[in-house]
């Protein structure tokens, strides 16, 4: 939708989107992450490099079911997929958690998820789910930075 200036307006949604994305990376740079951070932008996910050229940390917020989530996003290798699920067992001892793995059949893209209830609206929440997306998004980063580079 244009406004009359020929700029952009944004819905609530992507604005409430953007706000939550851009104090996220001033709560990770504030608290010294290691991550490449980039820039910010009113959509549902931010995507965060870790190495691999096939996949990438994706973290999510979905409003409309109330979910957020830290995932791998494999847009086009299920040969990376299949390598990350044979050592799927290592990955979740390492991480200290079970995934969701989803291999996505019939598409390129496949997803290894952890998800979690959230609220976004509720911004009195936001610095508790800062805290999650961080913590997760650098354990992604570490445990599957190893594998995707064919290490362990």
């Amino acid at each position: 939708m244009r406004s009359t200036g020929g700029s952009i307006s944004l819905s609530n949604t992507k604005l409430m989107q953007f706000e939550f994305w851009d104090k996220f990376k001033e709560y990770a740079e504030n608290n010294g992450t290691k991550l490449r951070l980039r820039k910010t932008y009113p959509q549902h996910w931010y995507d965060i490099s870790y190495g691999s050229s096939e996949s990438h940390i994706s973290l999510t917020v979905n409003m409309q079911s109330n979910l957020m989530g830290c995932e791998i996003y494999i847009p086009d290798s299920k040969k990376l997929f299949q390598y990350m699920l044979a050592n799927k067992a290592a990955i979740e001892e390492e991480l200290g958690y079970t995934l969701e793995w989803m291999e996505l059949e019939g598409k390129k893209a496949s997803r290894i998820r952890l998800s979690r209830d959230a609220e976004i609206e509720e911004t009195e929440e936001w610095s508790k789910y800062f805290i999650w997306f961080l913590t997760n998004a650098e354990k992604f980063h570490n445990v599957f930075g190893k594998y995707a580079k064919g290490k362990k």
